[in-house]
């Protein structure tokens, strides 16, 4: 296993995809009876985790085109190589992996960077949560968030949601995410959050 430190080298850097890490950031939820840990993505342990949100995000597509898993994976790949984004694994503490999480400057993100909201140091956050219990996922967003706003690059985490999905402006707004803005994308209307 790989330990890495928080502010060693940043957020964002190079990482083997296939590498397992040590985990990064743990938060406990001691209200709800457990804890959240965050560790950097490895395709080889992950991969289950993935296939199954592909799944349900191909089901929630409704005619739109379908992205194929192969091609997912090889973004994915890039990304981790990346130095503006970082993958992350959520897990309980039971060892069950919940969510994938990506991170990325905003600045650098699709959706954002082309809108003109971004600023310095402000950071993304795409979850990928698959099939995960409301307040597992809310836990899971808010022990990414915390771990990336220890990095004194962050000034602030960003969050899309389209505005149709209840599930995600739900688990946002219990987050603590306060609604900024609505951007219209090519294929729907988001609500953009911000935390804190």
């Amino acid at each position: 296993m790989n330990r890495i430190i928080p502010y060693q080298n940043g957020l964002c850097r190079p990482l083997d995809p296939y590498t397992p890490h040590d985990v990064v950031h743990t938060r406990l939820f001691p209200q709800q009876g457990f804890s959240i840990s965050l560790r950097p993505l490895c395709l080889e342990s992950d991969g289950a985790l993935l296939r199954s949100w592909v799944r349900q995000e191909c089901m929630s597509l409704l005619g739109r085109q379908k992205i194929p898993y192969t091609e997912i994976l090889q973004t994915l790949i890039h990304t981790s190589h990346s130095d503006f984004a970082q993958l992350f694994t959520c897990i309980d503490d039971t060892g069950q992996l919940l969510c994938e999480m990506q991170v990325f400057r905003a600045s650098q993100d699709d959706e954002l960077g082309i809108n003109g909201v971004a600023r310095a140091g402000d950071y993304v956050l795409h979850p990928m949560p698959g099939r995960i219990m409301q307040d597992r996922y809310r836990a899971c967003i808010l022990t990414c968030a915390e771990y990336c706003l220890m990095h004194t690059e962050v000034k602030r985490i960003l969050v899309l949601a389209d505005e149709e999905n209840s599930r995600d402006n739900m688990a946002f707004n219990k987050a603590g995410f306060s609604l900024l803005t609505r951007i219209s994308t090519p294929y729907k209307v988001c609500n953009l959050y911000k935390y804190p």
